[in-house]
């Protein structure tokens, strides 16, 4: 891991820990070149059409193993954190997650105009994803700066789930808790038991290269890990 990396721990409980990764990226890295690069292209897509998303498909021109071997790396040092911790749970359930999981990037990326804000909810992944993914997801966060939001939270009613996507009430176990995402930094949570939301996309970012490849924006890429059959089972049958 670079020497920068540091890991918070914002939320410890089996099943449902908030962890941020601090500095896990630089961008000296070409990959991470390649990425914002990629993204840039994007960019006038994105505008004309409205929406967030810069691809949702299978795309040639995008790796489907971007950011796999980083996102483990990442997991692997927190998870050696939480043992220097002496929190042997958590460390298990994340080194579980680094090691024994398959990982994917379809999905792809989103990409944020400053002051954007995106509401608090919960995402049901066999709902949202023809196949399921673990529930545990890493954000990876590019370009400008944001005040992201969480909170422990429970379903109150769970969608029909064929596929097909839907909304999903729930209930926030605690009040909402902020913290800030700089370029490079990743963060683990949930996303069935936290509830999250942006609270605020800044016009700033902390790195100058990343400004001048990804201009005024922020962008996110989210890599999940695929579920086990117990999952499947839980949520379908």
């Amino acid at each position: 891991p670079p020497p920068t990396l540091r890991v918070e721990f914002k939320h410890l409980v089996p099943g449902e820990n908030v962890l941020v990764i601090r500095n896990a990226l630089t961008t000296s890295q070409a990959m991470v070149a390649e990425l914002l690069t990629t993204t840039q292209q994007h960019l006038q897509r994105v505008q004309a059409s409205g929406r967030g998303a810069i691809w949702v498909e299978r795309n040639k021109t995008i790796p489907q193993t971007l950011l796999h071997a980083q996102t483990r790396m990442a997991l692997r040092a927190s998870a050696e954190a939480l043992r220097s911790a002496e929190e042997p749970a958590a460390a298990d359930e994340v080194v579980a997650l680094a090691d024994e999981r398959p990982f994917t990037s379809v999905g792809g990326a989103l990409v944020y105009q400053p002051g954007t804000i995106l509401p608090p909810h919960l995402d049901d992944i066999p709902a949202c994803n023809s196949n399921p993914f673990h529930p545990c997801v890493v954000i990876w966060s590019f370009g400008n700066s944001v005040t992201f939001q969480w909170a422990p939270a429970d379903f109150t009613d769970r969608p029909i789930l064929r596929g097909e996507k839907h909304n999903c009430k729930f209930e926030a176990r605690s009040p909402y808790k902020d913290v800030q995402l700089d370029h490079g930094d990743a963060l683990l949570l949930n996303v069935e038991r936290i509830a999250h939301g942006i609270k605020k996309v800044s016009s700033t970012c902390t790195d100058a290269s990343a400004a001048q490849l990804l201009p005024g924006r922020r962008m996110c890429v989210p890599i999940r890990p695929q579920a086990d059959k117990e999952v499947e089972a839980e949520h379908y049958f």
